[in-house]
């Protein structure tokens, strides 16, 4: 009896082990999501969230050309994958040949890097991923990584603020500029000044504070840990980042319109006694710091004031206003500043920004700044950047791709959709590294449980 006790825990193991994903992948997919979720700093002027996803590549190209044991199901997620690629390929190497942009900095090095980036690290490794026989164990040991960094980031950006505001040290400008001695660039240090004292923009490892809030979006997503839900939500506030804020606070909101909702006929009293006392719990000590603090009084009003400027309509002062402005000004750029090919397939992504430019509608009365009069630049707004550099093509597959998370009946994946369609819309976050990377995961185990599902119904 014992002799087959002991077999059955070897097969159960063996099973285990199987299912789950090789020591090497996943610390390659460690690798590519932790240097993803670090925008602005570099190697040898490289960036680093695209050097981080050399050994996937690598990983994954041994795996295509020497293992073989997956296959590329011909689902509709693949397929538009592809035509995303291939879109921002054409469309960039078309803008090269047709658009007379020369005079701007950075354009054609913009459009060079998304035609290499798409067809040299992008095709290969969602290739790799759509592929891989064990999708199931791949996305769950990616989500299980991600949640890990994201409470990573969410701790680190916590122990910065405490910091600042005690003793005045800033943590991220020692550990890059200081003990790495620029050796992953330089960290651009957001200080401002309130009018009372040195304001710091708590940005984490990051050099932009919407970018650190797009990690904590997905990590609200993903994480069941409430405990963290709080502190992403925190980090935003920390960040004075007016798009996380809101976006995590609306997740905030829905979930607790669901709860209400499965718990309509009748809320056990001792929820509310907990809700009530955990409520208390964050409170008191804001409340007690706030009194004590001149530093966090600054910091809270500040706060405040900002939040309050989130649908301010004067454009040309507020960041965010501006921003849900551009949605509107790239539809009447593209029915009146685009050809019919640039309609279909855009100008190239994270240049879009000159279409702006060179129109007459639009700069009688939106006010660039030097750098835009300059430089090739990207528009801060999902909605907008995809219309005019990817065309309405890639427009209906970023909206088909967001559609299609909201439909899914896994809550994670619901929240994830609504939120980056919310955020994209005052930020533009849909091309970055971290937020590719995480789709093409997504939609892989997504993908082979259609697939799947299909073959039992054909059955």
């Amino acid at each position: 009896m014992k002799i087959k006790k002991s077999s059955l825990k070897l097969n159960n193991y063996k099973s285990n082990l199987s299912m789950s994903t090789p020591f090497i992948l996943s610390l390659c997919i460690a690798f590519a999501l932790f240097c993803s979720s670090m925008l602005g700093l570099q190697v040898f002027g490289i960036s680093l969230n695209k050097i981080g996803l050399l050994p996937l590549e690598l990983y994954g190209l041994y795996h295509i050309f020497h293992v073989k044991k997956g296959k590329i199901q011909g689902n509709r997620y693949i397929k538009a994958f592809i035509v995303l690629y291939m879109i921002q390929i054409i469309g960039s190497i078309l803008s090269l040949a047709f658009r007379d942009y020369i005079s701007f900095l950075e354009w054609e090095d913009r459009l060079v890097n998304n035609a290499v980036q798409y067809l040299f690290i992008y095709f290969p490794i969602a290739f790799f991923v759509f592929s891989y026989s064990n999708k199931k164990a791949l996305f769950s040991s990616f989500k299980s990584i991600m949640i890990k960094i994201c409470r990573f980031h969410a701790i680190y950006v916590l122990i910065q603020f405490v910091l600042w505001n005690t003793i005045s040290i800033n943590i991220t400008d020692i550990l890059i500029n200081q003990m790495f001695s620029h050796i992953f660039g330089s960290y651009g240090v957001a200080y401002g000044n309130t009018g009372t004292q040195i304001f710091l923009r708590i940005t984490g490892l990051n050099s932009d504070a919407a970018f650190l809030s797009i990690l904590m979006l997905i990590g609200y997503c993903f994480d069941k840990n409430k405990v963290y839900k709080i502190l992403y939500f925190a980090s935003t506030i920390f960040a004075v980042s007016r798009v996380g804020m809101f976006s995590i606070a609306m997740l905030m909101c829905i979930e607790l319109f669901l709860y209400l909702v499965k718990h309509r006929h009748g809320i056990k009293q001792k929820v509310i006694i907990r809700s009530f006392i955990g409520v208390v719990i964050l409170l008191f000590p804001v409340i007690v710091v706030y009194n004590n603090s001149p530093s966090v009084q600054n910091y809270i009003n500040l706060l405040f004031g900002r939040i309050l400027t989130i649908f301010n309509s004067d454009a040309d002062i507020y960041g965010t206003g501006r921003h849900m402005s551009y949605p509107f000004l790239s539809i009447y750029s593209w029915f009146f500043d685009l050809n019919i090919i640039e309609r279909l397939i855009g100008v190239g992504i994270r240049t879009e920004g000159l279409v702006f430019n060179h129109s007459q509608y639009i700069a009688s009365f939106f006010d660039f700044n030097r750098t835009m009069l300059t430089s090739a630049w990207a528009i801060e707004c999902d909605f907008a950047s995809i219309l005019l550099g990817n065309g309405i093509i890639g427009m209906l597959v970023y909206l088909y791709l967001y559609i299609q998370l909201i439909k899914s009946k896994d809550m994670s994946l619901i929240l994830l959709g609504i939120g980056l369609l919310v955020f994209g819309i005052m930020y533009d976050v849909f091309i970055s590294t971290i937020v590719q990377t995480t789709l093409i995961f997504i939609f892989a185990y997504r993908g082979d449980m259609l697939c799947a599902k299909k073959q039992v119904q054909s059955h």
